[in-house]
């Protein structure tokens, strides 16, 4: 018994395939590169008061973000709320007011914080009877986490962490600056910014921000 090998019945698909790879190169079409750059324009290197000591972000352990002066003026927060609301974590900011003053009231990490939670300024707590203007700080700090309990009780941090103002400071040269914003609802803003030295010595300073 003879065995016969008919190869010619692949053919017709071999030849469908071919064909179809022809067709897919003929409509092919090379488009242009896109690259894509990003700047951390506004990265913070490091913290003065988030782990009491000046520390680098990678020796730092804890987790914390800074807004600094610049995003906040870039972001036309005119108050602490609108500011805050710029931090990754940080939700439902809300102003208290009782009879011991006014608070902010804020959720981080699924923990609801109390109003004195505004009351840390350059670190140490102090009482929340206002709330510091954004044209006052030079930063914003927030430690995210149980670790923010390294700075008191539940009665200034809550577990989910807690939100401390950076002051502005005074420096050995003159500089001044003025800035003006108006928005919707007759929405008008004048911003006063002055630094200077008051003895030939440098050593008395002063600083004035007004809004």
């Amino acid at each position: 018994m003879k065995k016969l090998f008919c190869p010619v019945v692949l053919l017709p698909g071999f030849l469908a395939f071919a064909q179809q790879q022809k067709d897919t190169v003929a409509h092919s079409k090379i488009i242009d590169e896109v690259i894509v750059s990003g700047i951390r324009k506004y990265a913070e290197k490091k913290s003065d008061y988030v782990a009491r000591m000046p520390l680098k972000n990678l020796e730092n352990p804890q987790v914390y973000t800074v807004l600094p002066r610049e995003l906040m003026q870039q972001q036309v927060a005119t108050d602490l709320q609108s500011s805050l609301n710029l931090l990754p974590g940080v939700n439902n900011v809300s102003v208290n007011v009782g009879s011991g003053g006014i608070g902010l009231g804020l959720t981080m990490r699924g923990f609801s914080s109390n109003a004195s939670a505004g009351a840390l300024r350059n670190g140490m707590a102090t009482n929340f009877v206002s709330l510091s203007d954004p044209v006052n700080l030079e930063a914003i700090e927030v430690i995210k986490g149980p670790s923010g309990t390294l700075f008191g009780s539940a009665l200034l941090v809550g577990y989910g962490g807690f939100v401390n103002r950076v002051t502005k400071k005074p420096f050995n040269h003159f500089k001044g600056e003025i800035g003006y914003i108006a928005g919707s609802w007759s929405s008008n803003r004048v911003t006063v910014d002055i630094n200077t030295p008051l003895n030939a010595g440098k050593t008395f300073l002063a600083r004035l921000n007004a809004a």
